[in-house]
Order: C-alpha cells, then structure tokens, then sequence
C-alpha cells in the first residue's frame, strides 16, 4: 500500500515544482507520458484513484513514469518509509480492520552483514516506529549474535541498535514437522510400496542410537522418530538430520540453513538433500537403503567451513584448521600411495569427525561408524581400519581416556589473526583507496577506455571513452572541468585521444547514491555520462584484506609466518570463489559492467537504466553525438585513433591519393589485388561507397575515371566528403574556405572523422576542381601552396594550426580558348585526343619558356625600336613570375592586359583570345630569336675590324685567313704582355672548339663581359674595340722577311739551263712546293739551306709550279713566290695526274707549229709503250712515220 502514498506525494512535488527546476517540467511531461500510455485518463483521475489504493491504476501509474523517464523503473524511496509506516499505522482503515502491524524480515542477518541498508533509515525506523508505536513489531533472523556484526557499525551506532532490540534463541522444538512438509514424502506411490517400504527394516537398527544421543530430545515418542525423522523425512539418516539443525544455527547462512538445505533454494547444489534425491540410487551395496550420511554435509556447508570464512568463532575455528592439517598430514603421507585422495574414504571419516566436534557430538568409534551408516561388521571393521590408519599417519590423534579422535592441530598463527591485526593499524592502509582498489582489482583489465563494441561493429569504427572511477563525494562541477580539459589535451593525438567520458561513481552506501545522482545533475557536458549503482558496491573493507594479505606474504613478508600459514594465507587470498582478491575483482568487474546502475548525461538526463552489455551506453552516447558517421563499412576508413595515415604505413592510402594527386587520370586497374590503394580505397570508398567518381573510360582491365564536384551526387553515407564538397559549392566570388577549421570540425561530433576520410576527401576534392581549386598558405592568399604529394597533405593534416584556405575560381571557354593559345605560341607539348589545356601546365609551360630564354634575348634595345615598347611591357610582366603570383590573375589578366587598352576580366570573347594571342605569338617568336639576332649583330661588328662585311660564315673566314697568316712569333700568346691579345690568340689556337663558340661565348667571358647569350645589357660595342685593339697589337708583332731573290713568273728553259733562287738576308732558309700548295702548311714542303737551282726540279717533266718562301731562324715566313718553269725540250709531253675517282687524266700544251704536233704525237706513242697498248715495233713504225713528217715540214 505504501507504493501509492509514495506515488501521489511524487505526483505533488512536481506539481510543485513545475517548470522551475530548469531542466523540464516533469509534471507535463508525466501528462503526456500518461495519455500515450492510457488514453482518457487524466492526471487528476489518476491521483483520485491513487488515493483509494486502485492497484489498476497503480500500474498505469508505472507505465507512464516508465515511458516518461525513459525506461527507468518507478521505486518508492526507502527515506520515505517512516512516514509512510505513520501515516498507516494511523488511518482509520487500518485501525479499523487490523490490530497492529507485524514485520517479518527472513534473512535479516545478510542485510547487516552486507550494510545493504541506511544508517539513519534503520535507527529512525527502530527509535520512531518500533518504541514509539504500541501495535509494530519487527522479527528479523540473524544466524549468530547481533554483537557480531558490531564491525560494521561505530560503536556508538552498535550501542544505539543494541538497545532497541531483544534477541531471542530459536530451537529446533516441532522442526521435524516443518521439514516433512517440505520434503512431502509419497507413501501411497508405488516406489515407496515396492522399492522403500520393503526395506525399512534398517530404520529398527537406527532408533537406538537415535534415542541414546539424544539427537531429537524434543521427541520422546520412539514411533514418532520413525514416522517424523526417519519415514517423513526420508532419505537423510537421522545423525545427518540431527548435525544439519545444529550446524544451520551455528555457522549457517542466508544460502545455507535448513530450509535451503530441503527446500533446494540453493538450485541443487552438490551437498543439498535435493541433489542427492535427484542424483543417489535408491538402495546402495548389500541392498540397504541409500541414506544422505553425515559426511556430505561437509559439501554442503563448505563455504562456511573454510579457512577464510572471517565468521567462524575461535573453537570453531580451530576445528576447521584441524581438519586441513589432517588433510595436510594424509596428503603428504598419500603421496607414495598409488591412488590418490580423490575418491578416498579416509577423507570421509575426517569429515565426519570434523561434523562431530562442531556438533559437539562425541567422535568415538562408534558414533562414527553410525554417522557413516554401517550396519554390517564388515563395514564397521573398515571404519575401525581406516581410524588406524589415519592415527599412524598422524593425520587423527586417538584420545585413550574419552576413546575419541581428535583431528590434527593447526601450527602458526591464525591468517584472520594476522589480517585482523592489519586492519587495526590504520598507517598501514593505502591513502588513495580507489587508486589502490582499480589497482588490486584491475589486473589485467583495460582501465583507460571502454570501446563502443555496438557501435563500432557495422562499420569498423574504433570510437572509445575514457573510464574514470570516482568517490561520490568527488563528483561534481570540478570533476567535469577536469574531465574536460583531459579531453581538450589529448584530442589532437589521435593515439591517446578518446570521443568522451564515463564515470563510474563508487557507492559504498545508500547516502553515497543519494550524493551520486545529485551530481548527475550537474553534468555539463554532453560526452559525459555517470554510472550511478542502483544498490552499494562496497570494497573497502574488501580491499583493505587484500592488502592486508599482500602485507604478509612473499615478496613484501612483513612478519615471518610459517609455510602453513603462508599456504593458508595465500588461500585466503587467491582462492577462486571466495578469496578476497577475486572478491574485489568481481566487485570492480560489476562496476564496469555497469548493469546494475542508472547512466546519466549531460544535465542528469537519464541514458540508460540497467543495460545488460557493459558497453551499452558508450552505444548509446555515440547514437546521440554521431549523427553524420561514415557509413561505408570498410577495415580502416572508419579509424579516428590511427596513426598509419599520418606515418606513411598505410600504404594503400598512399597510392590511392598517389593516383588522385599526380597520376595523368583518375583509373583504377582491376588487376590489382583487393588491398591495392586504387581497390581499397578508390573503388570501394569513393566509387561504390560514395559515389563520388564518374566512368569516363577503359582499356582492359583499368578503368578511368573523374572525381565528382557535385555534392548533390555524393551519397550520404560519405558525409565529410559530401559537407566538403557543399562548401565550396556555396563560396561566393572572392570567399574562401579554412581548411585547418573545417578539419577540427569534421574530426568533432556529429562527424567523428579520422586522419583516413579526411585524406581521403581533401584529396579528392583537389583533384576535382584541378587547377580551378587555388591553395593559399594563409587567408591573405600571398603566397599559395602547392598539393602535389601524399607528404603535402600530411603537413596540413599534422598541423593543428594550419591557416591553408581553399579558394575555387571557374575558367570561360573564352578563357579556355586564351589558355591554349598561349600555351601553344610558347610551344607547349600537344594536347592528346579529348584532352582539355589545364591554367596551370600552361602557366608552368610559360614560365618555363621565359626562364628558358636567354638573357640577352630579354633585352629590349636589341630590337627595332616600333616594337620596344610591348615587348618592354611583357619584359616587365614575366620578370615577376614567381611560383608566388596568382596563377589565375596572371593568366587571366595580367598576361592579356600587354595587348588589351584595359582590363580584360569576364568579358573576354573568343575574338578577343585569338587576337592577344596572335601578338603574343609575334612577340614570342621574336624573343625566341633574340639570341640569333644579338650573334649576328656581334658577327657584323667583327667583320668591320678586318674590313669586310657579312655574317658569322664571313667572320670566321675572315679571321682564320688573318690567323693563318701569322707567323710563329705572332700567334705566341706568351710574346703579348697586353692580356686582350694574348687571350685572343689562346682561343683561335685552341682547335677543340668551333669559332662561332669562340666569339660569342668565350672571348666575351674572358674580356668579362661574359657570353653574349648572358649579356643583360648590349656590350657590342666595347666587346669589338677589345677585338680591334688586341688585333692591332698583334699586327704590330710581325717581323719583316724579305722574298726569295728570282724572278717571278713562267719562263721556258732548257734541260741544261740553271735557274737559282738566292736566301735573302735575315733568312737561313728556303721553302718550297712542287705542285702549287703552299709551303708554309703543306706537308709536302721541302727545305734548302743553300741557294736553290730551280732547273734540277723540271728534270723528266714538261713543266713544274714553283712556291717559295724564305723562313728565318724563328721561323718567321716571308711572302711566297711563284715560279713556273717550262721544258723547250718537253713542254709538249702528256701530263698524266689521277683526278678525284682514281681515274688518270692527259693534258698537254697545244702545239703551235708542226715540230710541237710531232713531239706530242712521240709522247703519245711513249706513253702507249710504256703501257703496252703499243708494241716495240709498232712504235718504231709509226715514230719512222713521224720522223718523214717532221723531214717533210
């Protein structure tokens, strides 16, 4: 009844209250609730019927608080119950049908031994309802004296409690009965007539001992303790029956006690009467009844009767530390056995002594032996052998004055003792509790993040939240600055960073729960979400034993303990059920599981109550902060907290922005692996998944493709890439994007992109706007910044404070046309078939066709003077063309503007393109030849010094036949101390190099004007006056030598006729040619120290050219002097000389009179002699012939 009060005073504060505690209006918002969960029903009818107890309308009630809260139960609050009880206890409805009211609390002992309960709630309950109403009564079962829970009171709450009670003992007087209608033995079944009954013999052999014990003093009646014990509740031998009543009083618990014995409460655990009956024969070796013996009671209440059960009493105690040294004692004694202890029935008699001593029953042979249900001698002989046996081994010690056996005695300390003494000595606890508590109980636990495995799955996502546990007390608007400063530091390291956090409060009490979903309330941000425990999780006093048993044992060792203690110890400690260690353990693990706790965000509203996956509200908050998530499923894609991106070791990632950024086309090549970049990324991200690349094309197996600008054409389930693209869709002329915000935006909630998506995109937006996506280094848009690799993104990805805008401008075909035009008059590669001219190869194929020129070309007064002028405006243009300039602008603009009156901006036409370029052709061509011209200029001017004029050919033939000329000492560039002719000489020798690259490119670089290709300014004029001069200096070297002294000219002499050249003065030598070369070069020059008789060269020969010169002792030539001289006696004879093929040629002198036709006629005739076209006799004839001519003239 109370749940309705507690119902309508709700309902009341909220009336109350209405919209004034800031966050919402609960008491609309609980109408509403109610009309979607039972329409027609209004709030007022609700509370009427609330008012008169309607448990209908209760559960409407439920319904709409469920549906308003968002899945959270509806619970009365227990601070409410004193004035509940109250008002109860004091309304004319109760008073009229009710004499008081009795509370019976089963169990009461558990809730104090757990603190499961409120201090104040308790006290108050006992001071204000229990003494001061005359018609409560409150009777709670406890399974040992309230003193003993004292430990976990103060002392003054224990005297307080203490007072306010009376304790009663409970007997066992009429139990049999209880238990019998538990147990509802069928005597009418057919088992129990044929199998059973038969057999019940054996129960005569069982009264005896029954009755000389004194097992059932209550009972008097022999046939009663047939029919109640040994009939009614069948199956459990009657010592068993009598140890288990005792045992249930003395050291039982809420799970294990009488009731839960029968009853099977406990799910038929090993030990309880309902595994036995569901698992035992009906009859066992020999045909007797199978009955539960007093032994397997140890199974059952093995929990209680540890060595680390903190409850047992001192005698207690020291039985149950008996009973493991006298396993200890059987133990090392069995180890030479060839059966181990598993199945031995040594152990069983232990047991039973064991059972016996707790019970206070006598341990004699005999009772032993009935406790064991032997009836034959045989069996009672092997109990007798076993009892020895187990004396020798010194694992029981038989007491000759009782005739009783005794287990073992423990040696050491007692464990409890020494952790007892721990837990007194305050300095010894750890001062930082929680710490020390995820530190025991952590383990090998991931206490940093809790992934969001539900969310993550569909995707391959790796979203994570930090885990931070926290006292109640600590909880709070501080705590949340905190939190949100860890996250601030760490969000920009992608391998530390996490998306948000959840707190786990740590509640020991009631009032720790209470301050808990106070501070919920205060919860400011909203990836922030406290787990508050629906019911206290104590650890403390857990965790100050685990830290007491560390103080003692290896390695720290404290205190020298002996092995057995240690081992006894280390059980306490480590044993898998009950140690205190994976006690603590599983207290955190529940923690974490956070299943029986209410998860509250940002201004306490209520995420979660009760989820049954531990990682259920990390889900959840991940639902709400990410709404725009990439829904492409994918290995990697979907990673925020990896790094490989950034390191390079994503190699896919690598070759698919390779692809995007710097291949010729967009292509993706179907013969490649699944895990290439262009498979991985390009075809199952941008094209399958985004949508995001337009087929243009394939040859075989590669397909290629476009990037797509369009975001109306890329799906939703790429969102980055789509909001990416929507932005710079919607920029307005001379608006730009900042890419360092939009990068930390998109990395933020709704979002949640990592370094993969956001390559990714930046990549293809890039390479889909192509040279219309302009990057600047900063929103000034000085200086851009080049995209052109993997590397270049990752600088501006890595850098936190990039300031990189994007900014987009759209090119005309008019514009287009103008781009083209340009790029061909420079002489840009041609386009292939389809292809369209880009701004930016054009731009780079004119920078470097004007950086390609040379200098000299770029000078401006080398031209005609009419076309100075343009070409001094586009000089001025392309000398601040520098990968800084706006590309656009320049193109453009700037560029048009040399051969537009004005600006040219969006109005350009066709017409107006072609016409710039046709100038800016003329203009190129005749830069082109700017080197041509200024070679030439330079040829001419040369030409002049020898006093002739022509080209470069004439030139060089001019200044070769001048260098020939000279003799020795001229051409001695060491003979010249004016260094000008020196040098000139030095180049014209040197023979390795042409003569067009000697006089314009080295001799203008040694007279330090530098080649003329270099020559920012023209230096004709002062490079030809250092000619000039150098020349004249050599001219002035010449020696003067005198000809040979002879006569010049053709002279006719006869064989014996001298003709003598004589050496002139100041020569020591004459040289000379035979065949008209000249003998200052010819290889077939020859010498003559003395005078020279020229006749001796005519010997044998019709005629003979003669060039001579006179050579001093320097070698200095004189002029030459041509000489011919002619044979009177053979100047008619046949010349014969082999022409250019190899074939001989004749000439001959005409003759002028009939001697000279005879003589030629005779050399005919010789010449066919001596090349036997004719013979001796033959020529004898024809000369007799001849011979009458010549007579005859």
């Amino acid at each position: 009844e109370t749940e309705f009060d507690e119902a309508e005073r709700q309902l009341a504060e909220w009336e109350e209250r209405g919209d004034k505690g800031g966050i919402r209006n609960f008491y609309e918002d609980f109408g509403k609730a109610l009309e979607a969960v039972a329409p027609g029903l209004s709030v007022a009818q609700l509370r009427a019927g609330l008012k008169h107890y309607d448990s209908e309308v209760m559960e409407r009630f439920r319904a709409a608080f469920k549906e308003m809260m968002g899945g959270v139960e509806f619970q009365p609050r227990a601070g409410n119950l004193i004035p509940i009880l109250k008002k109860m206890l004091h309304s004319r409805a109760f008073k009229k049908r009710f004499k008081g009211l009795a509370i019976f609390f089963d169990e009461f002992g558990f809730t104090l031994e757990k603190a499961a309960y409120s201090k104040d709630i308790l006290q108050g309950f006992m001071e204000t309802i229990c003494k001061n109403e005359p018609n409560v009564l409150f009777i709670g079962c406890i399974h040992k004296d309230f003193k003993s829970y004292a430990d976990r009171f103060s002392k003054d709450d224990a005297a307080v409690m203490s007072a306010r009670i009376t304790q009663v003992d409970l007997l066992n007087e009429g139990i049999e009965e209880i238990i019998g209608a538990i147990v509802e033995t069928d005597k009418e079944g057919e088992t129990w007539k044929k199998e059973i009954a038969p057999k019940t013999g054996v129960f005569d052999q069982l009264l005896p001992p029954c009755k000389s014990l004194d097992l059932f003093p209550w009972i008097e009646d022999v046939d009663r303790i047939r029919q109640r014990v040994l009939e009614d509740i069948y199956g459990v031998h009657p010592m068993a029956l009598a140890c288990l009543l005792k045992l249930s009083s003395e050291i039982g618990s809420d799970a294990r006690s009488t009731f839960t014995f029968f009853s099977g409460d406990v799910g038929g655990e090993k030990g309880s009467y309902a595994e036995f009956i569901q698992n035992a024969e009906i009859t066992v070796g020999g045909g007797k009844l199978n009955l539960y013996t007093v032994d397997r009671l140890f199974t059952f209440f093995q929990k209680e009767l540890s060595q680390k059960n903190p409850e047992l009493r001192d005698r207690q105690r020291q039985f149950v530390n008996g009973f493991y040294a006298s396993m200890d004692a059987l133990r090392k004694a069995a180890e030479g056995e060839l059966f181990g202890l598993q199945e031995d029935e040594r152990i069983q008699v232990l047991k039973t002594i064991l059972i016996y001593q707790l019970c206070q029953i006598p341990t004699s042979l005999e009772n032993i032996q009935f406790g064991l249900y032997c009836l034959s001698k045989a069996e009672k002989k092997q109990i007798e052998a076993y009892l020895k046996d187990l004396v020798k081994k010194g694992a029981v010690f038989f007491r000759q004055q009782s005739k009783t056996y005794e287990l073992a005695a423990g040696t050491g300390e007692d464990p409890y003792d020494l952790i007892e003494r721990y837990l007194s000595d305050t300095k010894l606890h750890p001062k930082d509790t929680v710490a020390a508590f995820l530190e025991e109980a952590g383990g090998k636990l991931n206490l940093n993040f809790l992934e969001a495995k539900g969310y993550n799955l569909p995707f391959g996502e790796d979203k994570r939240f930090r885990m931070r546990f926290v006292r109640a007390k600590d909880l709070g608007p501080a705590l949340w600055n905190e939190i949100r400063a860890e996250w601030e530091e760490y969000w920009t390291k992608p391998k530390s960073s996490f998306e948000g956090t959840l707190v786990y409060a740590l509640c020991e009490d009631e009032s720790e729960i209470k301050v808990a979903r106070e501070a919920a309330r205060t919860i400011s941000d909203n990836n922030v979400v406290l787990a508050v425990p629906h019911s206290p999780q104590p650890f403390t006093e857990t965790l100050l034993r685990v830290k007491a048993c560390r103080y003692y044992l290896p390695p720290n060792e404290a205190e020298k303990i002996s092995a057995q203690t240690e081992s006894r110890l280390r059980d306490i400690f480590e044993n898998p059920e009950d140690g205190y260690l994976p006690m603590l353990q599983r207290v955190l693990r529940d923690i974490m599981e956070g299943s029986g706790a209410c998860w509250y965000w940002e201004g306490g509203k209520v995420l979660v109550d009760k989820p049954k996956q531990s990682h259920k509200p990390a889900d959840m908050l991940c639902d709400e902060l990410f709404k725009k998530r990439c829904r492409i499923k994918h290995p990697d894609l979907n990673l925020c907290h990896d790094e490989k991106w950034r390191t390079g070791k994503n190699t896919a990632l690598k070759q698919a922005i390779g692809v995007l950024l710097s291949a010729e086309k967009v292509l993706i090549d179907n013969g490649n692996p699944d895990n290439h970049g262009e498979k991985r990324y390009l075809e199952k991200v941008l094209l399958k998944g985004a949508g995001a690349l337009r087929r243009t094309g394939s040859e075989g197996v590669v397909t290629y493709f476009e990037c797509e600008t369009d975001p109306a054409k890329i799906h939703d389930d790429f969102p980055v890439l789509k909001e990416l693209c929507e932005r710079l869709a919607e920029l307005n002329p001379g608006e730009a994007l900042s890419v360092g915000p939009f990068l930390e935006e998109a990395k933020m909630p709704p979002y949640g992109a990592g370094g993969t998506p956001l390559m990714l995109s930046l990549a293809h937006v890039i390479r889909a706007y192509g040279e219309r996506l302009i990057v600047y280094k900063d929103s000034t848009r000085m200086v851009e910044q080049p995209i052109r690799s993997y590397d270049d993104l990752i600088k501006i990805m890595s850098d936190p404070a990039a300031k990189v805008v994007f900014v987009v401008r759209d090119i005309s075909q008019a514009q287009i046309t103008l781009i083209d035009l340009i790029a061909k008059a420079i002489g840009a590669p041609p386009l292939k078939h389809g292809e369209t001219r880009s701004l930016n190869s054009a731009f780079e194929n004119l920078k470097q066709w004007w950086n390609g020129l040379p200098p000299v070309a770029k000078v401006i007064g080398l031209y005609e003077k009419d076309r100075q002028g343009r070409l001094s405006k586009l000089k001025d243009l392309m000398d601040g063309l520098t990968d800084s300039v706006d590309r656009f602008d320049f193109m453009l603009e700037q560029l048009p503007a040399v051969y537009m009156r004005g600006p040219v901006g969006d109005s350009l036409t066709e017409a107006d393109a072609k016409a710039i370029c046709d100038a800016f052709a003329e203009d190129v061509k005749l830069l082109n030849s700017g080197e041509q011209l200024a070679c030439a200029r330079v040829a001419e001017a040369v030409c002049e010094i020898y006093g002739t004029k022509g080209d470069m050919i004439e030139c060089e033939n001019v200044v070769t036949r001048w260098y020939t000329n000279l003799n020795p000492n001229q051409r001695n560039p060491l003979k010249y101390d004016q260094e000008d002719a020196a040098q000139f000489l030095t180049r014209l020798a040197d023979q390795s190099v042409n003569f067009n690259t000697k006089i314009v490119k080295l001799l203008p670089k040694d007279y330090g004007f530098g080649p003329v290709a270099d020559w920012s300014s023209l230096h004709i004029k002062d490079y030809v006056a250092k000619l000039k001069q150098a020349k004249a200096e050599i001219d002035k070297a010449k020696p003067v030598i005198y000809k040979p002294i002879v006569d010049e000219g053709r002279r006719e002499v006869a064989e014996s006729e001298s003709v003598w050249v004589k050496i002139p003065d100041g020569a020591t030598t004459l040289v000379f040619t035979d065949d008209g070369s000249d003998p200052r070069t010819s290889i077939r020059a020859q010498k003559a120290t003395t005078n020279l008789n020229l006749s001796e060269l005519l010997k044998g020969r019709p005629s003979v050219k003669i060039r001579i010169r006179a050579v001093d002792s320097e070698g200095n030539f004189s002029d030459d002097v041509n000489v011919e001289l002619v044979s009177k006696e053979r100047k008619y004879d046949l010349q014969i000389q082999s022409n250019m093929f190899g074939d001989q040629e004749a000439t001959f002198k005409c003759p002028k009179d009939r001697m000279g036709l005879v003589a030629v006629l005779k050399s005919v005739i010789r010449y066919g002699v001596r090349t036997n076209l004719l013979s001796a006799s033959e020529a004898q004839e024809l000369e007799a012939l001849l011979s009458d001519l010549s007579k005859g003239g």
